[in-house]
């Protein structure tokens, strides 16, 4: 401090590139921080990296700096740097720098550059990602609740959340209008890939299931009654679109075949069971059940709850509050047909 009253240049830069007050913010040190910017420190010089000393701030979590460097902090150079100040103090877990950010404005939708993204294996883009990432509710509900899209990470944070099993963190990304049929850039299936990641939890799959997923794609196979081709397993990574029954039979999952389709069977109307699924159903105990919710005609309660919530939409069925409780229940698959009566 002393050097800098005796008329020592501020802004300039050390060795790696960092300034004063860039060290200031690295190191938390509040006083020299306001000292820096009494004496007209530079809060929009860049270190090496890119970074503004708000983006270090961020991701250091100290509000006191935080709140500093907020009026005087450049949106140009922020969008410039490639990062946004949100995606650090997401990725930090830094949820009260993360709570200060959004009530300055900051865009909680702003994606990360090109050059930043690909740091990561999953090309992530969006400050919720990294909250979803790191099994963050509080920051994923702060960023949902300032208007964060869930949809714009090519890997959708729902799938993130199915893969983790964090039911709570889905429900509140499809509360918030995450796409349940996202579709897994790097294995495309003909059924919805959050069915793919949550075969070993079913409370997860119901969970999805009440959100409108797709249940009917799931018995849409193309070879129906006929019996399967088995693929040798080099030519399964490379066929164009693997089949929910195709991927049910793997070794590591077949034994959820009975549960899995047992509850995809409350939310279709009419289906057939293809060979394969009827071939790995007949060794499971719950055979006979299944296979008479498959075969025999379905109750008029079945098939209405299914139809009306096609004809109403999963969105405005949620909103939904004039109907007796146990209709809204029942529409919502919270009892069963039989309990309406």
């Amino acid at each position: 401090m002393s050097c800098a009253r005796a008329g020592a240049d501020v802004n300039s830069e050390a060795k790696d590139g960092a300034t004063a007050l860039y060290e200031a913010c690295r190191n938390d040190h509040s006083d020299v921080v306001e000292f820096l910017l009494s004496q007209s420190a530079d809060a929009n010089r860049p270190g090496k990296d890119g970074l503004l000393p708000l983006h270090i701030a961020a991701k250091h979590g100290n509000d006191r700096i935080i709140s500093k460097l907020i009026p005087i902090t450049s949106v140009t150079e922020v969008q410039r740097s490639g990062i946004s100040p949100v995606h650090l103090s997401a990725e930090s877990n830094e949820d009260q720098a993360l709570e200060l950010l959004i009530h300055a404005g900051f865009d909680v939708n702003l994606l990360l550059a090109p050059e930043r993204s690909c740091m990561y294996e999953d090309r992530r883009l969006s400050p919720l990602y990294f909250a979803v990432d790191n099994w963050s509710l509080e920051a994923a509900r702060m960023l949902l609740d300032a208007g964060a899209d869930p949809n714009l990470d090519p890997f959708n944070v729902l799938l993130l959340a199915v893969r983790q099993g964090d039911v709570r963190m889905a429900t509140l990304l499809l509360e918030h209008g995450a796409n349940v049929n996202a579709p897994l850039p790097t294995h495309p299936s003909t059924f919805p890939a959050c069915v793919m990641l949550s075969v070993r939890n079913i409370a997860m799959m119901k969970c999805l299931m009440d959100h409108g997923c797709d249940a009917e794609a799931c018995f849409q196979c193309e070879h129906g009654a006929e019996e399967h081709q088995t693929y040798p397993r080099s030519e399964m990574e490379t066929r164009p679109c693997l089949q929910f029954c195709e991927m049910i039979s793997a070794g590591s999952v077949c034994h959820c075949t009975g549960p899995v389709v047992n509850l995809l069977l409350d939310y279709v109307a009419r289906v057939k069971l293809c060979s394969r699924l009827n071939k790995l159903l007949e060794s499971d105990d719950s055979w006979t059940q299944i296979k008479d919710k498959s075969l025999l005609p379905q109750s008029l309660m079945q098939l209405c709850r299914v139809r009306i919530r096609q004809l109403v939409g999963i969105k405005r069925l949620k909103c939904i509050r004039n109907l007796p409780g146990r209709l809204i229940r029942y529409l919502n698959h919270n009892v069963q047909c039989e309990d309406v009566l």
